[in-house]
């Protein structure tokens, strides 16, 4: 889906405040990040291979070349805080097409901002190939550290503005597919409280790298280790084995999970990894491969199968909390516990802090009493002839 990318507030106090030198010394050390590096030779070639997407340094004018040479004697530090903030983009999306409509600036004033950056520190920050565009080990050290001076100039912008306890601007939460329909019923107030805050849902049952998607905050199952993000936990949500009541017109109710292996199932997995049912009551344990002639890598998809009778599937609660009210879906063999989901936020480490991240952290946080709600069973009823269906009900 194409998504839009809200240009961060930091281009606002580059155009209109034009703090001095002098201004910005005071919150960084610049010499660590604006020190030129020893002279390096560049790399040789006919450069046939630089990616299509990038207009490279060999393929500018030779006069806008010299250009940009001469000016590297008086460039001053505005010029390089605007080329780093372009390079953060270019580095996170991998193309300078798509950093340039972002950034809403022509994609050949990336390309010198990026070349300026390189003949600057007489580094090559990208290998550019037909099929890629990749970062340099001096372009991931750079990519550090430019990305602390976006977080230390939106941070003053926002203080000095007076704006520091107002949240306003554009925020991307990535989540899975079952999650981001639950967060819509969550966000209503939340916005109200918020008139000058929006929120951009990207949804998805695949997890990329939320630092090069352009992703804020990202909820995620598991615990996902990465030294460029900061994950906090978020709740252990109950999974419940469901079914329509029209399901069992025609088949019969599962006592036991051995008897899952007779019935349709609606399996949510992945590619060609097959899926794992776990069950367990008491000291017994039991692990089932799922073999199901209706699966999907979609959560909401089997979702809508299980409550149009296609077969039994295995859901997190509070996605079907709202049926199971309502009788609309079943909660099958209570006596038997399968293992939790163990969700958790994610989000990139403290160099992008802001007030909008934050608030939206501490709000998706808010969630996890809701989100950790269990179920307690109640009087059974009889369904099809002799056959009789333990319905459970919310606590």
């Amino acid at each position: 889906m194409n998504v839009k990318y809200s240009q961060p507030r930091v281009f606002d106090l580059l155009k209109r405040g034009r703090p001095t030198t002098e201004d910005i010394s005071l919150s960084f050390d610049s010499s660590r990040i604006f020190t030129k590096k020893r002279p390096e030779p560049c790399d040789s070639g006919d450069h046939k291979n630089c990616d299509r997407d990038h207009s490279c340094e060999h393929s500018l004018p030779h006069a806008e070349r010299e250009a940009i040479t001469a000016h590297l004697s008086k460039v001053g530090l505005m010029d390089l805080l605007s080329a780093m903030l372009s390079f953060i983009r270019v580095a996170e999306t991998g193309s300078f097409s798509v950093a340039s409509r972002e950034l809403h600036v022509s994609q050949p004033t990336i390309s010198r901002q990026i070349l300026l950056l390189e003949k600057h520190y007489s580094v090559r920050l990208f290998s550019r190939t037909t099929r890629c565009l990749a970062l340099t080990d001096d372009g991931r050290m750079l990519l550090e550290q430019a990305r602390n001076v976006h977080s230390i100039l939106e941070n003053t912008h926002s203080t000095l503005s007076g704006r520091q306890s107002h949240v306003y601007g554009h925020i991307r939460v990535g989540t899975p597919t079952a999650f981001g329909l639950y967060l819509t019923q969550q966000l209503d107030g939340f916005l109200n409280q918020h008139p000058d805050l929006s929120v951009e849902l990207v949804v998805s049952d695949t997890f990329g790298d939320i630092v090069k998607d352009g992703i804020d905050l990202a909820i995620r199952v598991g615990m996902c280790q990465s030294g460029t993000t900061i994950t906090r936990h978020l709740a252990d949500v109950d999974r419940v084995l469901v079914a329509s009541p029209d399901f069992f017109e025609n088949h019969s109710y599962p006592a036991h999970p051995n008897d899952l292996l007779n019935l349709p199932l609606v399996v949510y997995g992945y590619g060609f990894h097959e899926a794992v049912w776990e069950f367990q009551r008491g000291n017994q344990q039991i692990r089932l491969p799922m073999h199901s002639s209706f699966t999907t890598n979609n959560s909401e998809v089997a979702h809508r199968a299980i409550v149009e009778g296609i077969g039994i599937g295995l859901m997190p609660l509070f996605s079907v909390r709202r049926e199971l009210r309502l009788g609309n879906l079943v909660h099958l063999m209570p006596q038997w516990t399968v293992p939790k989901l163990d969700l958790h936020v994610v989000y990139p480490g403290p160099q992008n802090s802001c007030l909008r991240r934050k608030t939206v952290l501490d709000f998706l946080l808010s969630l996890a009493p809701d989100l950790a709600e269990t179920i307690a069973p109640m009087k059974a009823r009889a369904l099809i002839g002799t056959e009789s269906l333990n319905f459970m009900s919310l606590n």
